[in-house]
């Protein structure tokens, strides 16, 4: 049988809590992106409601693209939920959410890893975007 064959089942994994969500309660993305795809404008998804479900697909685990996709998406005011998907591990969790992302589709057989990534990290050395610590926010303080 050939590797693309098999399917993984997944779960969604709520980043901000760590548990996962029931398979009746997820819902179908409205909007999905690839890393390989291009960003389209920002003001789309501060548009949607927070009924809406954004999904960015990791196509190699080498590519960033989707943390930059995630925050650019953040910072336009989607209210709705974002999830990763594709060629995420769980050392990315913190870093997942702190980029924007609220959800993982993860394998159901690393949920205890996930779990234990998000508490592994108990001080942050960088300054979430929102904060108003964050390097964006003082830059844009200066500017007024």
């Amino acid at each position: 049988m050939r590797d693309d064959a098999i399917q993984t089942q997944t779960q969604l994994f709520d980043l901000a809590h760590g548990t996962v969500i029931d398979a009746a309660d997820r819902r179908v993305a409205d909007y999905r992106i690839a890393t390989g795809d291009s960003l389209a404008d920002e003001s789309i998804y501060a548009a949607l409601s927070i009924d809406s479900v954004v999904e960015i697909r990791f196509d190699k685990f080498s590519d960033g693209r989707g943390f930059t996709y995630a925050r650019r998406i953040s910072e336009a005011g989607l209210a709705g939920v974002l999830v990763a998907s594709g060629h995420v591990i769980a050392d990315q969790a913190d870093y997942l959410r702190r980029c924007g992302f609220t959800h993982a589709d993860i394998p159901i057989s690393k949920i205890d890893d996930w779990q234990a990534a998000l508490s592994a990290i108990p001080a942050h050395f960088q300054h979430m975007t929102n904060s108003p610590r964050s390097r964006m926010a003082a830059s844009t303080m200066r500017r007024k």
